[in-house]
């Protein structure tokens, strides 16, 4: 660091600023929502934000040549920054981490800059009137829709961990619905190795033998897992 700094501005701060830079600009992309509630997490937005940074760091280096003079050093940020820019417009072109989920988390605010610019543009053609109006009806219908899907999958995902666990983990299934009720009475959770010891054996073996004294807990779990506890 002492012999960046010797060598005119320190490469650590140059950095930080493209770093800063970089997210601020990702933030500074929801601008033109039209409304909060349809502002969504988008990797489209993230890797534009992340090329941005490069070809930002590339041309703030190009202009500070004078300052920072450890030429070393100046080619490996180059090099780092032209990575970062074509990493980003590969991935903003190949869509390739953009699954279903993520497609819609992009186009709601993507769709919600549609209902701005068409309602507050100054538009005095009665033809072009109703386009942005026709727009607006649209990219709102298709937001509400897109939110609804959005919920359904998470939802589908998250039954195909609880199935993947109950299948692999009984016992954890039967500890949460178990703290459930627990932390409904007394706000007290208890952890799944507090829980093994409570039923007297480190792997779980004790809960077989003791389950019948927690059967008033589990039921609804039960009920609500559809588990059947043998004993």
């Amino acid at each position: 660091m002492n012999h960046d700094r010797m060598n005119g501005g320190s490469y650590g701060r140059f950095a930080a600023m493209i770093f800063t830079s970089t997210v601020v600009m990702f933030g500074l992309m929801y601008l033109n929502t039209w409304s909060l509630d349809h502002v969504f997490f988008s990797q489209t937005r993230m890797w534009m934000a992340l090329y941005m940074g490069g070809a930002m760091a590339l041309i703030m280096l190009a202009f500070m040549l004078g300052m920072y003079r450890n030429r070393r050093a100046n080619l490996m940020v180059a090099g780092l920054a032209l990575l970062a820019f074509v990493l980003g417009v590969f991935l903003v072109r190949s869509q390739a981490t953009v699954d279903d989920t993520a497609w819609m988390k992009a186009m709601i605010p993507h769709h919600s800059i549609a209902i701005l610019t068409s309602t507050r543009a100054n538009i005095s053609d009665p033809r072009v009137q109703a386009l942005a109006d026709s727009i607006v009806e649209a990219q709102t219908l298709e937001i509400a829709e897109m939110k609804a899907l959005i919920a359904d999958l998470q939802v589908a995902q998250l039954f195909q961990q609880f199935h993947h666990l109950a299948e692999h983990d009984p016992l954890a299934i039967l500890i949460t619905g178990f703290n459930r009720r627990l932390h409904t009475a007394s706000g007290v959770v208890l952890d799944q190795k507090t829980f093994y010891r409570a039923q007297g054996g480190s792997d779980g073996s004790g809960l077989v033998q003791h389950i019948n004294t927690i059967a008033t807990i589990l039921d609804h779990a039960r009920h609500t897992l559809n588990l059947t506890v043998q004993t």
